[in-house]
């Protein structure tokens, strides 16, 4: 799919490039996931994000760890325990069981949610600067480093969107 991509946006730079012969043309490449990551915003909003989510995590760990010592103690004393006593451990277990996956998807939902909309915030706010960038150093296409094979460093505006993303 990357390589289709590259393959359509490379037709579709060699017909501007035919069509505008005596024109200047500049092309430009961001690297949007190495944005997201490296720059001051990003890095607090993954923090933050971390931060929100942490005792959740560690409840959903906690309940995990119960459930193991629980499945351990029934294996270990199965043997000695009366039929009561192993169907209502069992049953414990099922009922903690049942509920740990309903905590761990339901966490999992939310933190997908909630990292989907961070994300899409972050890239926004990416999209708007390469904009900036593009039009105050005359450039005429700007491409997403994911798709391409290979590039030049010295169409590489990366670092200088990450630098203008920082003073914002």
């Amino acid at each position: 799919m990357k390589i289709f991509f590259s393959v359509i946006s490379l037709m579709l730079f060699s017909l501007y490039a035919s069509s505008s012969y005596g024109e200047n043309f500049k092309i430009g490449v961001v690297d949007i996931q190495k944005i997201m990551l490296e720059s001051k915003k990003g890095k607090q909003s993954l923090k933050e994000l971390k931060e929100e989510f942490e005792e959740k995590r560690k409840k959903i760990e906690s309940a995990d760890k119960e459930l193991e010592m629980l499945k351990k103690e029934i294996l270990d004393k199965v043997s000695i325990w009366s039929n009561e006593t192993k169907e209502k451990k069992e049953e414990d277990f099922n009922q903690k069981l049942k509920k740990y996956q309903r905590d761990r998807e339901e966490f999992e939902e939310e933190m997908g949610e909630k990292n989907s909309q961070v994300n899409q915030r972050i890239l926004s706010e990416i999209i708007n600067i390469v904009e900036d960038v593009a039009k105050s150093e005359n450039y005429t296409i700007i491409l997403e480093k994911e798709t391409l094979i290979y590039l030049s460093p010295s169409v590489d505006i990366t670092g200088r969107v990450v630098e203008k993303y920082d003073r914002m």
